[in-house]
C-alpha cells in the first residue's frame, strides 16, 4: 500500500485509498422502518481485507448509514457504530487507524442534536 501525509503540517500518513462507508454492503431486506439494511458479515470482511492490505484511513459521518440515502434521523450514526464494533471484533489496533468524521448535520430535532451548525451573520459596514 502507498502512503501519503495528511497534509503539509502533519506528519500523519494514511493510505491512498481510503475505505468509505456511506455505502456499505447491503442485503436485500428492509427493518421495519422500511429501510435497507447493511450485510454485517460482508461488511466485516471488507474492513478486515481492507485492513490486511494496509488501508488506515476509513471516511465516515454522525449521519451515515451505510444502506440507506436521504437517511432518515431513525438510522443516523449506524455506520459509526458498526465500525467501532468490527474494528473491536476483528482486534484491530484502533491507533494503527485513521478515521474521518464529519458532525455538523443534523441527528435529531432537538437543537442540541443539530451537530456543529453555526449560523451565518452579516457584519453591517
Amino acid at each position: 500500500m502507498r502512503y501519503v501525509r495528511l497534509s503539509q503540517n502533519t506528519g500523519v500518513k494514511v493510505s491512498a485509498i481510503c475505505l468509505g462507508t456511506w455505502f456499505l454492503p447491503r442485503k436485500n431486506e428492509r427493518d421495519e422502518y422500511g429501510v435497507l439494511t447493511v450485510d454485517v458479515d460482508e461488511t466485516r470482511r471488507l474492513l478486515k481485507r481492507a485492513h490486511d492490505l494496509g488501508i488506515n484511513f476509513i471516511d465516515t459521518a454522525n449521519r451515515y448509514h451505510g444502506a440507506s440515502t436521504p437517511i432518515p434521523l431513525t438510522h443516523v450514526g449506524y455506520s459509526e457504530k458498526l465500525l467501532g464494533r468490527l474494528i473491536k471484533e476483528l482486534g484491530i489496533d484502533r491507533d494503527s487507524l485513521v478515521i474521518a468524521t464529519k458532525v455538523g448535520n443534523k441527528m435529531a430535532e432537538p437543537p442540541q442534536r443539530r451537530g456543529a451548525e453555526v449560523e451565518s451573520t452579516s457584519c453591517g459596514r
